[in-house]
C-alpha cells in the first residue's frame, strides 16, 4: 500500500471531483486532499481523508508528515474511504438517477392532475385566486 495518495485539486469554481479520488479510496490508500467544495461532497476531514487548505504549503507538509507518522491515523482513514466509496458505484448512481426521475414524474403528475386546491384552515384566505395568510393582508 501506499503511503498516501495526494489530490491538491482546483478551484475553478465548478464542483469536480477527480476521477483518481475515487481509485485511491478502492485502493484503500490513505488520501491528502485540498479543502474545497468539491473534495467535501465526497470527504471528510480526518473521517477518510485529511482535508488541507489549498494554499498552505505548511500544513500540506505537517498532514504528510502526520500520515507517515500515524500509522494508525493512515490505516484508519483509508479503511472508512474504502467503505465510503461504495455509495459511488456506477449502480448506485444509477439508482439515485432514477430515484430523481420518479420524484420529477410524480411532481408532474401532480401538477397535471389539475388546478391546485384552495388551501383552507386557520390563517389562511383567498383573495384573487392566490393565496395569503391573514396576518399578510393589507
Amino acid at each position: 500500500m501506499a503511503a498516501f495518495a495526494i489530490d491538491p485539486g482546483f478551484d475553478f469554481g465548478l464542483l469536480h471531483v477527480s476521477p483518481e479520488l475515487f481509485e485511491y479510496m478502492a485502493a484503500r490508500t490513505p488520501i491528502i486532499a485540498s479543502d474545497l467544495p468539491s473534495a467535501r461532497e465526497i470527504l471528510s476531514d480526518r473521517k477518510n481523508a485529511l482535508l488541507i487548505p489549498p494554499d498552505d504549503a505548511e500544513a500540506w507538509g505537517r498532514g504528510m508528515a502526520e500520515l507517515l507518522g500515524n500509522r494508525v491515523l493512515a490505516e484508519e482513514l483509508a479503511a472508512r474511504a474504502f467503505e465510503d466509496v461504495k455509495e459511488y458505484t456506477w449502480e448506485k448512481r444509477a439508482e439515485k438517477i432514477i430515484r430523481y426521475l420518479r420524484c420529477l414524474r410524480r411532481a408532474a403528475e401532480k401538477q397535471s392532475s389539475g388546478p391546485p386546491k384552495p388551501r383552507t384552515g386557520p390563517g389562511f384566505g383567498v383573495s384573487s385566486g392566490f393565496f395569503i395568510k391573514d396576518g399578510d393582508r393589507k
